[in-house]
């Protein structure tokens, strides 16, 4: 549970101890203060299995998202931008004249780089992302990585990016 996992967290003295995350939530269960929390004890490294495909199943193609998706969306990225980071509005001619049509961009690698970008608010160092799929090779997660320890950032980003290189 995040909650026990935050108690771990405030318990340490991170000046000495370091240790290694794995965070493997059912679904999207982990809120982004638990991730924020990680980081910032500057002694965590942490192994993150985002649920990249949740979240592109609940950034429907409208973007009329409904309102316990979008608390959700809120509480698992910390942020409310998401919704101007993966929707644009825009007033287009039409045959009875000018309307609101709005766009989505919820790609793969869209949603990939929006995760990493936020785990960098948090961490000294984040890896490039591994997209896990299911075998119809649809994307289930995000294998991330994200380092919190300035001085051994470094070699733990280096160790990680070559795990997480495809093939």
């Amino acid at each position: 549970r995040s909650s026990d996992l935050c108690r771990w967290c405030r318990e340490r003295d991170w000046s000495k101890d370091r240790a290694v995350v794995f965070l493997d939530p059912y679904g999207m269960q982990v809120d982004w203060a638990t991730v924020q929390l990680l980081g910032e004890t500057r002694g965590v490294d942490l192994w993150y299995l985002f649920s990249l495909g949740g979240v592109i199943r609940m950034l429907t193609r409208d973007g009329l998202i409904e309102e316990t998706w979008q608390r959700r969306l809120d509480n698992v990225f910390g942020t409310t931008d998401w919704r101007e980071h993966f929707y644009r509005t825009a007033i287009e001619p039409g045959l009875f004249g000018e309307h609101d049509v709005t766009h989505r961009d919820a790609t793969v690698k869209n949603v990939q780089k929006y995760i990493e970008d936020r785990l960098k608010t948090a961490f000294v160092e984040v890896a490039p992302s591994l997209v896990l799929r299911n075998s119809q090779s649809f994307p289930q997660f995000a294998l991330c990585f994200a380092a919190s320890n300035e001085k051994g950032a470094k070699p733990a980003l280096k160790i990680a990016t070559h795990l997480l290189k495809e093939g």
